[in-house]
Parts: C-alpha cells; sequence; structure tokens
C-alpha cells in the first residue's frame, strides 16, 4: 500500500514545465511498461498464431528469426485456424464497407442544412487523402480492424494536427505502446494515457532545432528483452519518446499533454479535448479495464485442441503407413524384403505358406470426429462461418433461401464490431475536425479536396465551420442508399400523377429503366446534372447578378433525358424536405419542364419519322437557351392516380 507522503506526491501533470517534469514522465512510462508486461506477451503469442512462427518479439527483424509454432503439447500449427478466421471476419466484416459520415442538423435554417452538406464532403475529402503506405483513411481503417482481430489490446488510430504539412495526421499505432493507470481504468474511462514509442532522432532534431544538444545525448531506443532485434546505426537511429495526455478537469481548466524526452521536454500544452486523439476498435471489450479479447485469442484453446488431434492423426499415419508383413521362416529370402521400391516381388519356396500383408488402420473413425466437432466448435465460439472461412457452403445446405438464413444469422452475431467499426469513424470524424480547428488558427484559407464522380471540389474550411453544438455525426454505409430501377420508376410515376411531367416523359422512363443501361455505371451524363443541383443550391440572387452564377438548360442530346428528369426529380424532393428557397428550387422545376418538353419533342420526331415525314428543328433546341422565353407550363397528367400535392 502507498504511503500517505506518495499520495501527497505531485502528479506528473501537477509539475512544472521542464527537465524534472520530463525525468518524472520517463520514469512514469518506464514503470508502466515494466508492470504491464503481459500485455505485451499476450500480443506476441497472438501475432504467433496469426503468422504461423513463433516470434521472439513485436518487432519486424523478429519475423527473421522466428522457427515453427507450436502449441499445447508442443504440436506443430498444422491447420491455420486463426489466421483462417481472422482473415474471413476482416473480409466480411470490414472488407465490404466503406462507411461514410453525415452530419444531420435539425430546427436550422436552409444555410445551416447547406453546411452541414458540405461538411460530409469536406470531412470526406480528409478521408481521401493518401495515409502513408495506405491509399486512404478506409484502407487504414481496414488494417486496423485487422489488428483488432488478432492483438487482445486491440488496433488503434491516432490522430493529430501536423502544423510543418498542414494537414491532418492518421497514424496506425501497436496498442500494447499505450498504456493506463489500471485502478483508473477500472470502467473503461482513464483521464490519463501515455504513449511510449521509438522515433527517429534525426527527424525529432529537425522538428526541434531548439533541443538538438539533449537529443544528441539520448541513448538508442532498446525493448525491453528484445535487445537482439534492434536496428543498425547505419541506416536508422531511434530513441524512446514518451507522450502523456490529462483529460481537462472541467471546462474552465484545461488538461495537459505533454511529449518527452529522458530529461528534455519537447512540447509541453494545454489539453481542451474531452477525449484522447485515438481512435479504438476491439473485437471484444473488457468487462473491467480498456483492454479486450482478440478473435484469435478467443479461439486459441480449441485450435490447440484441432491442431493436436491433426498431429497425433498424422503421426499414426506416418508409422502405419507401411503394411505389414508375415511369412514363413525360410519362405522368403532376405535381400528380397531389403529395398525400397514402391511395388516388391517375393519368391516364396516350394511347399511353404505364402507371405501375408496386413494393412492396419492408421486411425479410426472417432478421431475424425473429435476433429471435425472441435472444427465445427471453433466457427461456433467465433461466430464467423464456415461457409464465409473456406468460401464454401455446408453440406446439405443447398436453397437460396436457407443460404441467406444463414448468412442472416451471422450478421446479427457481428451486430456489436460492425457497430464499433461504423462508430469508430464517427471518432475520427470527431477528431478530424478538432484537428482542423487548429489547423485553421495557422494555415490561411485551409481545405479539402473532394474528389466527387468525376470532377474535384475544393471546400473551404470558413465555409463549412459549424459549432459543435449544431450537429450530431451518424454513419450511413454507402451501399445503404436506395437507387435501383424500382425506387425511380415509383419517384417518376408519383411526378407524373402530381402533374410535374408528362406522360411521354413518363413512358420514356420506364422504358429506359426496363432496359440493360440500367446495369452499366454512373456516366458523364449523371455527373454533368450532379453539378448542375449543386451549383443550383449554392446560387444566390447576388452571385447570378453579378454573373458569377448562370443557369445552363439541359442539353438536347443527352444520352439519356429521361435518367436526366429522375435525378433532378429526386433532389427536387430532397430539396423540398430540407426546406431550399423558393429561388433555388425554382431551377430544379425549369429544369424538369425543359427536359419534358424535349422529350416529347423527341416523341414527335421519332412519330414524325416513322410516318416518312421530314424531320423539323426543334422548338425546344432554340427556347432552352434563350432566358428571356418565359418557362413552358407543367403538362397535366392524362388519367391515373389523385395527383400528389408537392410544396412550393
Amino acid at each position: 500500500m502507498a504511503s500517505p507522503s506518495e499520495f501527497r506526491k505531485a502528479k506528473w501533470h501537477q509539475l512544472d514545465k521542464g527537465s524534472e517534469m520530463a525525468r518524472e514522465l520517463t520514469a512514469l512510462c518506464k514503470a508502466l511498461e515494466t508492470e504491464q508486461k503481459s500485455r505485451k506477451t499476450r500480443c506476441r503469442d497472438t501475432a504467433s498464431r496469426y503468422e504461423m512462427r513463433r516470434l521472439g518479439g513485436l518487432n519486424p527483424a523478429a519475423y527473421y528469426r522466428a522457427g515453427a509454432y507450436s502449441g499445447n503439447n508442443n504440436a506443430p500449427l498444422t491447420w491455420p485456424e486463426e489466421r483462417s478466421l481472422a482473415n474471413a471476419a476482416h473480409a466480411k466484416l470490414a472488407g465490404q464497407q466503406k462507411p461514410k459520415v453525415q452530419f444531420v442538423t435539425s430546427d436550422s435554417d436552409w444555410q445551416t442544412k447547406r453546411k452541414s452538406k458540405k461538411l460530409d464532403r469536406f470531412v470526406e475529402g480528409q478521408f481521401m487523402q493518401s495515409v502513408g503506405v495506405y491509399g486512404d483513411v478506409w484502407q487504414l481503417m481496414l488494417r486496423v480492424f485487422l489488428d483488432a482481430c488478432v492483438f487482445p489490446t486491440g488496433g488503434a488510430v491516432k490522430t493529430f494536427a501536423d502544423e510543418e504539412e498542414g494537414r491532418v495526421s492518421y497514424e496506425r499505432v501497436f496498442t500494447w505502446e499505450l498504456f493506463v493507470d489500471p485502478l483508473e481504468a477500472r470502467y473503461g474511462q482513464p483521464r490519463n494515457l501515455f504513449h511510449v514509442y521509438p522515433y527517429d532522432r534525426d527527424e525529432l532534431i529537425a522538428r526541434f532545432p531548439e533541443h538538438k544538444e539533449a537529443l544528441e545525448r539520448v541513448a538508442e531506443y532498446e525493448e525491453d528483452g528484445e535487445a537482439e532485434w534492434v536496428g543498425t546505426r547505419r541506416i536508422s537511429n531511434q530513441i524512446r519518446v514518451c507522450e502523456a495526455w490529462r483529460l481537462p478537469f472541467s471546462s474552465t481548466k484545461p488538461g495537459r499533454h505533454v511529449i518527452a524526452v529522458e530529461d528534455c521536454c519537447l512540447v509541453d500544452e494545454d489539453w481542451t479535448r474531452n477525449e484522447f486523439p485515438f481512435v479504438w476498435i476491439h473485437w471484444s471489450k473488457h468487462l473491467v479495464g480498456s483492454d479486450g479479447t482478440s478473435l484469435v485469442e478467443e479461439v486459441a484453446t480449441i485450435a490447440d485442441a484441432v491442431n493436436d488431434t491433426v498431429q497425433r492423426m498424422q503421426d499414426s499415419h506416418t508409422r502405419t503407413s507401411m503394411s505389414v508383413l508375415t511369412y514363413e521362416e525360410g519362405s522368403v529370402r532376405e535381400e528380397d524384403l531389403r529395398t525400397n521400391e514402391d511395388g516388391i516381388n517375393l519368391r516364396y519356396a516350394p511347399g511353404k505358406t505364402a507371405p501375408n500383408y496386413l494393412p492396419p488402420q492408421p486411425f479410426g473413425p472417432a478421431n475424425v470426429q473429435f476433429l471435425t466437432m472441435n472444427v465445427d466448435k471453433l466457427h461456433d465460439v467465433s461466430g464467423v462461418s464456415e461457409m464465409l472461412s473456406s468460401g464454401d457452403k455446408p453440406a446439405g445446405l443447398t436453397a437460396a433461401v436457407a443460404i441467406r438464413a444463414t448468412e442472416d444469422i451471422q450478421s446479427k452475431r457481428f451486430s456489436v464490431i460492425y457497430r464499433a467499426y461504423e462508430e469508430a469513424f464517427v471518432s475520427l470524424a470527431r477528431h478530424t475536425i478538432a484537428c482542423v480547428r487548429e489547423l485553421a488558427q495557422t494555415v490561411t484559407d485551409f481545405s479539402s479536396k473532394w474528389t466527387g464522380k468525376g470532377f474535384m471540389r475544393t471546400i473551404k474550411w470558413s465555409d463549412v465551420d459549424l459549432e459543435d453544438d449544431r450537429y450530431v455525426i451518424q454513419i450511413y454505409p454507402v451501399g445503404e442508399v436506395k437507387n435501383t430501377p424500382a425506387d425511380r420508376l415509383q419517384l417518376i410515376q408519383e411526378l407524373n400523377a402530381a402533374g410535374k411531367v408528362s406522360d411521354d416523359a413518363l413512358l420514356q422512363t420506364i422504358q429506359y429503366l426496363d432496359s440493360a443501361k440500367e446495369l452499366e455505371s454512373v456516366s458523364r451524363q449523371r455527373e454533368l446534372v450532379e453539378s448542375y443541383i449543386d451549383q443550383w443550391l449554392d446560387a444566390t440572387e447576388e452571385a447570378q447578378q453579378a454573373g458569377t452564377f448562370r443557369y445552363r438548360p439541359p442539353i438536347p442530346w443527352m444520352p439519356s433525358l429521361p435518367d436526366a428528369l429522375v435525378q433532378v426529380a429526386q433532389a427536387y424532393l430532397e430539396a423540398e424536405m430540407d426546406e431550399v428557397p423558393d429561388f433555388n428550387k425554382d431551377f430544379f422545376l425549369r429544369f424538369m419542364q425543359e427536359l419534358d418538353l424535349e422529350i416529347q419533342s423527341k416523341e414527335q420526331r421519332a412519330a414524325q419519322n416513322a410516318a416518312g415525314k421530314s424531320l423539323p428543328v426543334s422548338p425546344s433546341g432554340q427556347s432552352m437557351g434563350s432566358d428571356s422565353m418565359p418557362l413552358p407550363p407543367p403538362m397535366p397528367p392524362a388519367g391515373g392516380p389523385p395527383p400528389l400535392q408537392l410544396v412550393q
């Protein structure tokens, strides 16, 4: 038990700035590493199981001397069940998703709603940037999810504002390098967090030239118990860095963020965020504390039983692979038995008993049944079905309905980890905004490059900055947005019934949606119309008068006028729901009416051609380019259900 004097001793975050605080923090991190070695040992064991080799440490150089992995009873890892299950879960749960964040506002004006939609794209643009060896943040998160499947301490991403590069940085970190006080983390909400990691000495000197002499005196990085895995100074020269966070005490009393190297304090600043700059993913969190259990660790004992059984069956098969030969003494020549050939011709003396072969059974049905039972239990415990891990459907499962039911049961089993993966992107978006606010104080006109469908747009932070209490962040999977041919057909029928489009346009759209073109990828036409829609939503009367905004009519020779009509109609209904000003909605109505008129004109020309008449010049082609020409009235519906009452 600690003495009263130790309780009264100032904590690391209460010490004054300088070398004393740096020494205390470094000593504290060293003590935490020593006390929590078991966390690293667990991670090394699960990494060995996944990599199918015995690793001497959690260091890339450990792979150079790795031997064969063996589990209980020294049985070698013959069937890599843990790796198979982890890869299957990785592909199923994270590989098929690309979660995107959505900023939702309520009871706000149109300008705020428009800002929130632009903020979606701003954050998505940040996620699209390359992250080291990863193409974007989604690729990085895929790797972090695999870490959660393998390491009991989970996977994590570190976020920070890189002022030198002028960007938000995302880094994959090894969670066994993160430490908390077990007592403080009792409920999974520690107030102090410590990150101990190696960092290149030369890069630190370049970033903090004022501490060059102190950094040059620091000893080279060496992991406890892994001295043999250190690098060579001919290439790298890394030193130990200790980084710590203390969360704020209240809204008026900030916390603290410190980066120290031995007795040298590199960074010492206030910390005002109510969370650490990390995003964690755990396969299954512990009931007490902040760590968890990984998928590999979850099935380790069963996998050992499987490999132990496989090894015993293999040994038995090897020992009994040669048949037993019995013969009467003197009936066979000894030299005929001394051969390595697969087939042996034996001569036996006349009147003697012929040699007799006895093929013993290497293992019986009980062995196979025991092995099958353990393999089935592996899938039962992990929740990863045999159909998912092997790619083959289970025996007897032939009906499509049964296969879908099996997948549905598995999806429900993984609903918690599904949600954890999606919520990780919510946290990433929250950290991204916090980092951008820091960068905006030093970087002029900080912006994000958002790549739309075939075009790139620059979005300034000043145009999307919203206070945190003005929105909530939600997640929607990309495949969740309904835009099927049936959805579009229902929409165009409703618009026809409401008198917004003509019967000719309805028939043309039905024909288009029933054709093979609907199966093709998004065309240039849809990209162009989408850019028009964005311009209409951002348009103002001042911009129109100044000439910075100009309405563009539909192009008569678009590949598919019906598809353009449906696309604009969908956007128009969304604008109605968002209470877009009438000035902006008028551009949607005008575009749809001109499209409708052009569709009717094409129908008339097609009818005239079928009748053998000459093709007249399209009157709509002349009227659509003239701003002075009055808009045609909406076409009334010809029969059908009662018209819908759309608010204008």
